[in-house]
């Protein structure tokens, strides 16, 4: 008899400026049922950030700290800031059923596929041209110190991509929607899933 997958951990990767957040809040609009996970970070709240809505922000201090309590699924170093991906509601909406969304870099993935590796889901965003990804970048960048050093790391960023199950080319916002949300609903149909009493010893 066929039971409802226990959950698909979809994660979202992109070089810095491949929109792979902007994508992330359009599908968990788009979809109430897919719960979007909130990073925690060290780094400074920019003008438009919302604590809570982009990013869960704290101290160096207090993020020491929770990593000692094992709070954290994953971590990793960018630029002198940390980001983690908080463990218990990503345990919880999974036993439940509940399908997550997870905005994470190459290493998170690898991190993430090999604690639960028939429920991740990879999905890496290309930019249309490197050009315009360089153009995103400055103009989102600004005078930021560390532009030449994000563009220097596109290169190897982008040839990560081949660890991924899927790659979606993110030309135009819509479209790229479009394509993520096929994704999702193809994996949540396949009959593996369907069959997943067997699949949950990684829960």
């Amino acid at each position: 008899m066929f039971e409802k997958h226990k959950g698909i951990l979809f994660v979202l990767s992109s070089p810095s400026g491949g929109g792979k957040t902007t994508l992330a809040k359009i599908l968990s609009q788009k979809d109430p049922t897919l719960f979007l996970s909130i990073s925690v970070t060290t780094r400074v709240m920019r003008p438009f950030d919302v604590d809570g809505r982009d990013y869960c922000f704290l101290t160096e201090d207090a993020f020491k700290r929770a990593l000692q309590d094992g709070t954290f699924l994953e971590t990793s170093e960018s630029f002198g800031n940390f980001y983690a991906t908080p463990r218990a509601p990503i345990e919880q909406a999974l036993l439940l059923g509940k399908d997550v969304l997870l905005i994470l870099n190459e290493e998170g993935y690898r991190i993430i596929k090999t604690q639960f590796p028939f429920h991740t889901v990879g999905i890496f965003l290309l930019p249309p041209s490197l050009d315009v990804l360089k153009h995103r970048l400055l103009t989102r960048a600004g005078n930021d110190k560390t532009l030449d050093q994000r563009l220097a790391e596109v290169m190897s960023q982008m040839r990560s991509c081949k660890e991924y199950d899927y790659c979606v080319i993110n030309e135009n916002l819509t479209e790229a929607a479009k394509n993520l949300r096929i994704i999702i609903t193809a994996e949540r149909q396949k009959t593996a899933r369907l069959q997943s009493l067997d699949h949950n010893k990684d829960l």
